[in-house]
């Protein structure tokens, strides 16, 4: 536990009781005498407490650093304007506090590895001029990415993998001059910007473990498996389309119908057979499977498997 006399080491301005990943806590609380410690300007601390608003007080706190606070962040996080370094990791936080985004000398900003922070990210965020580094991995955010971020014109890395985000990746975010990591694998987004044309420096793009098709990963290459990105990841995707039933009657045309974005894309439909595997049908090479009759044969699942001339190292389903 932290004793309530560490109030008394009032000339302390550093306290570092280890807050990394993988850290075991400190148990018992902070104690408000900490409160006292008026000339610390880092606190980087792992313990299983309740955040609270004696942290609040530490003006002269530069770097702060929690691991393992069992409570929200309160709203006076905003008086804490001169951090310029700001990490919660193990938390039982839901949410991101609006006020974050008052504390405008922020240049690192880590809040990872919650798995009870199911909100949205702030749009207030874009309101940290100074970001360089917004690393929100690996919680349970939910909605759209903010087009504010956008605004933040010095930010080199954004690091959002692991979450539930959804929607489109906002266009603001391929025009950040600075940006040098874009990460957000492993989220539910369905569409990006062409990078291949923005003005940025993005040495890493990763959009892998989404949603996004052929029509969205395009315009980010320049020939067939060429691209202007160090390293950049976009395998595996989310299947294609919605499982469906459909109904024929016998001798009736057959047809079933598929759409999915891309110019360059190469189809392949397939049955499976009596061994549960898939088989390629012959000539079946286009976007939608048809037949001018529907016979007794030709009951069974199917799905079409799309790959792309320039999108080399994906395989649709």
């Amino acid at each position: 536990t932290l004793p309530s006399s560490i109030g008394d080491l009032t000339e302390l301005n550093m306290l570092w009781l280890g807050s990394g990943t993988g850290t075991v806590p400190l148990t018992g609380n902070i104690p408000s005498s900490i409160s006292q410690l008026a000339n610390l300007h880092t606190l980087d601390i792992a313990i299983s407490s309740p955040y609270i608003d004696e942290i609040n007080q530490l003006g002269n706190l530069t770097y702060l650093s929690l691991n393992g606070i069992t409570s929200e962040i309160s709203s006076g996080i905003s008086n804490l304007t001169n951090l310029t370094f700001l990490s919660i990791q193990e938390s039982e936080i839901t949410y991101i506090p609006i006020e974050v985004g008052q504390l405008v000398n922020l240049v690192t900003l880590n809040i990872s590895f919650n798995t009870q922070l199911d909100s949205q990210i702030p749009s207030e965020l874009g309101n940290i001029t100074p970001l360089a580094n917004l690393l929100l991995l690996e919680n349970d955010l939910t909605g759209t990415i903010p087009s504010e971020l956008g605004n933040i014109t010095g930010l080199q890395a954004i690091w959002l993998g692991g979450n539930r985000l959804s929607g489109a990746i906002p266009t603001s975010l391929s025009n950040i001059p600075a940006l040098e990591l874009f990460r957000v694998e492993g989220n539910n987004l369905y569409s990006a910007p062409d990078f291949n044309s923005g003005n940025h420096n993005i040495q890493f793009l990763d959009l892998g473990q989404n949603a996004v098709d052929f029509g969205t990963l395009e315009p980010n290459f320049t020939g067939p498996g060429t691209h202007p990105f160090p390293t950049f990841t976009y395998s595996p995707q989310a299947e294609i389309g919605e499982e469906q039933n459909l109904a024929f009657a016998l001798g009736a045309p057959f047809d079933i119908p598929f759409t999915t974005g891309g110019t360059r894309n190469f189809y392949q439909w397939q049955k499976k057979d009596a061994q549960d595997a898939w088989q390629d049908i012959s000539g079946a090479t286009t976007s939608d499977f048809s037949k001018a009759t529907f016979e007794a044969t030709d009951i069974g699942e199917y799905r079409v498997v799309v790959t792309n001339e320039w999108v080399t190292d994906l395989t649709l389903y």
